[in-house]
């Protein structure tokens, strides 16, 4: 909910940080909530915090999140390549079942199971085995039934899209944010987010990039 009303509030190209709790981007019970991200803004950054940023007060382990809103024409067209892939995904698994029930010593049996590798390989990604392109139809229908049954639709989709946007995150982990705090108090600790001069003001240095903020200034490009 809050993300959509900073969605409604934003003008276009306006820009969000925030912090959310680190579910919001490795959880499937907030899937929902990052294909939102990622259909109406464009994610610049995210950088992850330690479990001691906001202790004692909770333990939550959190992420910064850096994003602009896109533009009605920029939805769109992802709304237009959503669709366009999903209409893929449907011919891919057709194609799919319909090779699997391939039998042994039918006409072109070889071609036929080398197209089904590549529907697989298409289809599952990272979770085929190349190892397993010498297995024949019979073989790799037992191997990889499962897989194929859970292979999620929307993130195939998604991962299309991703890929024809040429989508880039600048992601980053802080070990150290500058401090502990405990209950006895805080300690001061180094500080890979960003470095301060003698008085205190907060030092950008793109040339020599030490810390992220300095690593994320010179990587991101912000739209005006």
């Amino acid at each position: 909910m809050f993300i959509e009303r900073w969605y409604q509030l934003l003008k276009p190209n306006g820009r969000l940080g925030v912090v959310l709790p680190e579910s919001v981007f490795d959880t499937t019970t907030n899937r929902y909530v990052r294909l939102f991200l990622y259909k109406y803004f464009w994610i610049r950054a995210i950088v992850s915090l330690p479990d001691l940023a906001f202790q004692p007060y909770t333990p939550t382990k959190t992420s910064l999140l850096f994003a602009q809103k896109k533009t009605p024409e920029e939805v769109k067209e992802w709304e237009e390549l959503w669709k366009k892939y999903q209409k893929e995904y449907k011919k891919l698994r057709e194609r799919i079942d319909e090779l699997l029930k391939v039998r042994k010593g039918a006409f072109e049996y070889e071609k036929l199971q080398k197209e089904l590798v590549d529907k697989l390989k298409e289809l599952l990604g990272e979770n085929f085995d190349e190892n397993d392109s010498i297995l024949d139809i019979k073989e790799l229908k037992e191997k990889y039934a499962e897989e194929i049954r859970l292979a999620d639709e929307e993130w195939w989709v998604f991962r299309k899209v991703s890929e024809e946007l040429n989508y880039k995150i600048f992601m980053a982990h802080a070990e150290e944010i500058g401090y502990k705090r405990g209950l006895r108090g805080e300690e001061q600790r180094p500080n890979q987010l960003f470095q301060t001069d003698e008085n205190g003001n907060i030092v950008i240095d793109t040339e020599n990039p030490k810390t992220i903020l300095d690593y994320l200034r010179k990587a991101v490009k912000w739209r005006y």
